[in-house]
C-alpha cells in the first residue's frame, strides 16, 4: 500500500500539465518591406529615419525627403546617407533628394516639398500603427516571459518533491521490511502530497494564462499581418506618385541634376 501511494504521487506529478506559450515581442515587417534593425525605422530623441523599402534593386524612383534630422525615404540606406551628405552642401533644412533611371535629382522649393510631404501621409499613418502594435506585443511578450519563469520555477520545485517522494518510498519500503515503524514516513508522504496537488493547481492556472496570453499574441499578429499587407499597396501608390511629381518637378525646372 505504501509503495502504491509513493508510485501514486509520483504519477500525479508526471501528469500536472507544463503548457509554455510564447511569442515573438517583436513586430513583424510588412510583407513588402525588406526589414532590418539597422536600416529600417529608427527613432530616437532627436531624430527619426523612416525607410519604406531598403532594396536596391525595387526599381522605380528612389526618394528621400530630409526634414531638419529626421527622414523619410522610399529607397535604399544608401539614398539616405547620400542625401544626408547632400545636407552638408545645400544651405537648407528642408529638401527632397530622387532618383530614377535618369539620374539623382535635387528639388529645395519650400512648396514641392509641401507637397512632396503630404505623400507620405498614407504610409506615415500605417507605420504608426504598426509600431503601437510591435509594443503591445512586445508587452505581452514581456509578460508571457514572466510567466513562463514562474512555470520554470514550479516546474523545478515539483521535480524536487518527485526526487523526495522517491526517497521517501525507498525508506517506507525499507522500514517495513525490518519491522519499524513507517507513520512519521508516511505522514511526510502525504504532506508531499498536498504540496504537489497545490502545485500542480499552480501551473495549470499558469498554462491558461499562458494561452490567454498566447491568443492575444495571435490576434495582434493578424492585425500586423493586415497593416503589412496596406503598406506594401500604399508603397507601391506612393512609389508611382513620386514617379510623377519628379517628372513634374522637371518640367517646371525645379529639379536640379546631380553628379551621381
Amino acid at each position: 500500500r505504501r509503495v502504491a501511494l509513493a508510485a501514486l504521487l509520483v504519477g500525479t506529478f508526471a501528469l500536472v500539465p507544463l503548457r509554455f506559450t510564447f511569442a515573438s515581442p517583436a513586430a513583424p515587417a510588412a510583407p513588402g518591406e525588406k526589414h532590418d534593425d539597422s536600416k529600417s525605422t529608427k527613432s530616437s530623441s532627436t531624430s527619426r529615419t523612416t525607410t519604406w523599402s531598403d532594396s536596391e534593386s525595387d526599381g522605380g524612383v528612389s526618394f528621400v525627403l530630409i526634414d531638419g534630422k529626421d527622414s523619410h525615404s522610399v529607397g535604399s540606406m544608401r539614398d539616405i546617407r547620400k542625401a544626408k551628405a547632400l545636407a552638408k552642401k545645400v544651405d537648407k533644412e528642408r529638401f527632397l533628394v530622387l532618383r530614377d533611371e535618369s539620374g539623382t535629382y535635387l528639388i529645395a522649393n519650400e512648396a514641392s516639398f509641401a507637397e512632396a510631404r503630404a505623400l507620405f501621409a498614407k504610409v506615415d499613418e500605417l507605420g504608426e500603427k504598426q509600431g503601437e502594435l510591435g509594443e503591445k506585443q512586445g508587452e505581452l511578450g514581456e509578460k508571457q516571459g514572466e510567466l513562463g519563469g514562474k512555470q520554470g520555477e514550479l516546474g523545478a520545485r515539483q521535480g524536487e518533491l518527485s526526487a523526495q517522494v522517491g526517497e521517501i518510498s525507498v525508506e517506507i519500503e525499507r522500514a517495513a521490511r525490518r519491522g519499524r515503524d513507517t507513520e512519521e514516513l508516511e505522514a511526510k508522504l502525504e504532506e508531499m502530497s498536498h504540496q504537489m496537488e497545490n502545485l500542480g493547481a499552480l501551473q495549470e492556472e499558469l498554462g491558461e494564462r499562458q494561452a490567454a496570453l498566447g491568443e492575444l499574441q495571435s490576434q495582434l499578429g493578424d492585425l500586423q499581418s493586415d497593416l503589412g499587407e496596406r503598406q506594401d499597396r500604399e508603397t507601391a501608390v506612393l512609389r508611382e506618385k513620386l514617379a510623377d511629381f519628379l517628372e513634374k518637378a522637371r518640367e517646371a525646372g525645379l529639379a536640379e541634376k546631380l553628379d551621381d
